[in-house]
């Protein structure tokens, strides 16, 4: 049967094929913005256009059935989704878990596993939105079924959506008048929570079902609209009306940017011209885009539109990872084997179990053929991550040593050792007093041939600590009780530790690179019997400038402004501030050094002393554990060089800042790198827990730099 007698077979059950032209226009926005193809940044509202063409189209039929059967068409309503989605999406999924099992480490096949069962029981988008990193600029490389996110949004609002309707129909006066209630209320609150969210967490507003919601009931009002509007617009009307809602559909396209603030009220764009275009649609236009978007070609891409989004997404990220990064003709490439790929599963698998007459027959048996498809996909995904893989070398490495010379011995008895890591100290005696602004720099030069040792590391030894295995989970325990200020939140909880009556007050004050000194701050201060007090948010520099995350600069404002107020009240010894080097505005200095300035001369005069401590080295690789899970037997590549590291311009803006605000500045690089390169192994110890934070392990190892640098602060408080 050709194209245009499926069509005209099918114009009685009320099909449109203007409908499969935008599919096809979304989904080829969604492959052209993920493969990087031309000027089309804004392709990832392609999405925004399914959410509508869903709401539409399955509110169509709920209205219809449940008129009809009431409660009892539910179960047929749910078998048929059951049909549609689940086996498409339970191959891929399967597929992508298997075929990852040959071309992706270990470390990041077990998180693939993770998300693949969060995929299975419809719940990823929550994974990832709570997962640090958002859809456009996540620190981790991205997970193969990242895109699953929006289909879990669906699947969800399927699973609710009926029974709300169920409710509402059941109103036997104003039946009508009763849904476009509904639907209005829950899209104003949802709309609203959109651009609430967008400006507060915009990784929760971009992937959850509340602040979705209104874009699928747009579509649903669009479904309970068009039979009166269709009899009221001319086709001239409808013919301008089609025409605009395109223009708007392509002008998101190319227009939008990951740098966009999205969803919030940016998404009424790509949604007000599906909704143009489906309403232009609902009676016959002799020159409406109709023609174009029924035109054989979009009608062939939009009937396989769901299996090339579920096939495209995996095969880059896949790709990726064998081939490392792909040139523009092999992302061409890889999405025109998905688009074959996705007919093939089109014509043998998805569309035979879609029309199977003897799964319709019953909804029991699409019920059933759904359940026993989510079964395996959790099933295969769980064995998966739970079939043990090599995590390490086999090798086991010498505890981490770090050499304490005795000028140190005399300053700072009060934690060496610590019970993490052995302290080495030359047997002679300094009786005389010391020199606190040597002490720091007796230390490294008497562990610089432990550095360079740890650059030969190759071999991931077993008795790691933190396992690569467990390297994401070894935070700070700040994160988890409540001390650690997430997005949204501006006001700083009391958190103090140490010796809370003690007269010696130290706080901890920046982001989530300030949080990674929290275990050996914790630990001096209870050796020392100081008081502690903990400052921090996620993402917020201690500077006072943009982000990237603009949805979280004023959030970050309020929370300075509120540290600033509660410390002038405080009688604080010492500040220490440490953050994240970022880059706002592209610029790497300047604007830091007006930030920085900014927040030194409101926070300076609520303490004696500001230590201001250098960021920490970055390493070269996205997440260091995943390299090294890449690398068992050949950890130094994972190794990056000092030059890339070190970012030697920002040490010398917060330096220069900090004499002039007459505060105090050390630099953490000499602690964790040789004047040639930075390792990520020391001993037993894995330096890095992700891409930038070192691990508790390598925080408290480090304390024999750090706790004399802190009774230096003190000893030139005024």
């Amino acid at each position: 049967m050709t194209i245009h007698q499926q069509l005209r077979a099918e114009r009685g059950t009320g099909f449109r094929p203007d409908i499969e032209g935008v599919r096809a226009i979304a989904v080829l926005a969604v492959l052209l913005y993920h493969g990087e193809l031309g000027p089309f940044d804004g392709g990832y509202v392609g999405v925004d256009v399914f959410f509508v063409l869903s709401g539409f189209l399955i509110t169509r039929l709920l209205v219809r059935d449940l008129g009809k059967l009431g409660g009892r068409s539910l179960p047929n309503f749910w078998a048929r989704r059951a049909r549609r989605l689940l086996p498409a999406s339970a191959l891929v999924i399967v597929a992508t878990v298997v075929v990852g099992w040959f071309v992706l480490d270990p470390l990041t096949h077990r998180s693939l596993s993770g998300d693949a069962v969060a995929a299975g029981a419809f719940v990823v988008n929550m994974v990832f939105a709570q997962r640090d990193g958002d859809y456009f600029a996540s620190e981790l490389a991205p997970s193969p079924l990242l895109h699953f996110w929006s289909l879990a949004v669906e699947e969800q609002f399927y699973l609710l959506w009926p029974l709300i309707l169920l409710v509402v129909v059941r109103v036997r006066s104003g039946k009508r008048n009763a849904l476009i209630a509904t639907i209005g209320t829950l899209w104003t609150a949802s709309f609203v929570a959109s651009i609430v969210m967008t400006n507060s967490n915009a990784s929760w507003a971009f992937y959850l079902l509340p602040t979705r919601a209104w874009e699928l009931l747009s579509g649903a009002a669009v479904a309970i609209a068009l039979p009166s509007m269709a009899a009221k617009l001319s086709p001239a009307t409808r013919a301008v009306l089609g025409w605009i809602g395109l223009v708007v559909i392509g002008g998101s396209i190319m227009l939008l940017s990951p740098s966009s603030r999205f969803p919030g009220w940016l998404a009424l764009w790509p949604v007000a011209g599906t909704v143009a275009v489906v309403l232009a649609g609902g009676g016959p236009t002799a020159f409406g885009p109709g023609r174009i978007l029924s035109g054989a070609p979009l009608i062939w891409i939009g009937q396989r539109s769901y299996g090339i989004y579920l096939w495209h997404w995996p095969a880059l990220v896949l790709g990726a990872a064998v081939w490392g990064p792909l040139a523009s003709w092999e992302r061409v490439a890889l999405l025109a084997v998905s688009v074959g790929v996705a007919a093939a599963t089109y014509g043998m698998f998805e569309d035979p179990i879609r029309h199977s007459r003897w799964l319709a027959l019953r909804p029991s048996r699409g019920l059933l053929a759904g359940a026993m498809l989510i079964a395996v996909v959790i099933g295969t995904a769980t064995l998966a991550r739970q079939v043990p893989r090599e995590l390490d070398s086999g090798t086991v490495a010498a505890p981490a040593t770090i050499t304490v010379p005795a000028l140190v011995d005399t300053v700072a008895p009060a934690t060496l050792p610590v019970s993490s890591s052995t302290i080495v100290s030359p047997a002679s005696e300094v009786d005389d007093p010391v020199d606190l602004s040597d002490v720091v720099e007796s230390v490294v030069a008497a562990n610089d041939v432990g550095l360079q040792q740890a650059l030969l590391v190759t071999a991931v030894p077993a008795n790691l600590r933190p396992s690569l295995s467990g390297a994401a989970a070894d935070k700070p325990v700040i994160y988890d009780n409540g001390c650690m200020l997430t997005d949204g939140e501006t006001k700083p909880p009391p958190c103090i530790f140490g010796d809370a009556s003690s007269s010696t007050r130290i706080v901890l004050f920046g982001d989530s690179h300030a949080a990674q000194w929290f275990p050996a701050l914790h630990r001096i201060a209870d050796a020392r019997g100081w008081r502690l007090e903990v400052v921090t948010k996620v993402g917020c520099p201690t500077a006072d400038v943009p982000t990237t995350r603009a949805d979280r600069d004023p959030a970050c404002r309020k929370w300075r402004s509120a540290v600033v107020e509660r410390l002038a009240l405080e009688d604080v010894d010492l500040i220490v501030m440490s953050s994240y080097r970022y880059n706002p505005g592209g610029l790497a200095d300047e604007p830091w050094r007006t930030g920085f300035d900014a927040t030194l001369s409101e926070l300076r005069p609520t303490a004696r002393q500001v230590l201001v401590l250098s960021d920490t080295p970055t390493p070269a690789h996205e997440d260091v554990p995943t390299c090294l899970a890449q690398n068992l037997r050949s950890a130094n590549k994972c190794t990056t060089p000092r030059s890339r590291s070190v970012v030697e311009a920002r040490l010398s803006v917060e330096r220069e800042a900090a004499r002039i605000h007459d505060a105090l500045f050390a630099s953490t690089a000499d602690w964790l790198c040789t004047e040639v390169a930075c390792p990520v192994i020391f001993g037993d110890v894995l330096l890095y827990r992700d891409g930038n934070h070192i691990s508790t392990n390598a925080a408290v190892l480090l304390i024999p730099y750090l706790e004399p640098t802190i009774a230096a602060a003190l000893a030139t408080g005024g």
